[in-house]
């Protein structure tokens, strides 16, 4: 979606490789965990090509937080 290289696994995270070297490690879990907020600085044109991407999988997506 962020027009990233796919993730590679990494023990039992998927790594996301960005800039800067920031990596972004994800785990799925079977119990709650606390729901949490990532925000990227991207230019209007980027924006609208994620958008579309997520959009494009039916993934659901909402204008804050609270899912409103």
């Amino acid at each position: 979606m962020l027009g990233r290289p796919a993730p590679v696994r990494f023990g039992p995270f998927w790594d996301v490789e960005l800039d800067n070297q920031v990596t972004l490690a994800y785990l799925q879990a079977d119990e709650h965990l606390t729901i949490e907020h990532y925000a990227f600085l991207v230019s209007e044109l980027e924006f609208d090509r994620i958008f579309e991407r997520i959009q494009a999988r039916g993934l659901p997506d909402w204008a804050d937080a609270s899912h409103q």
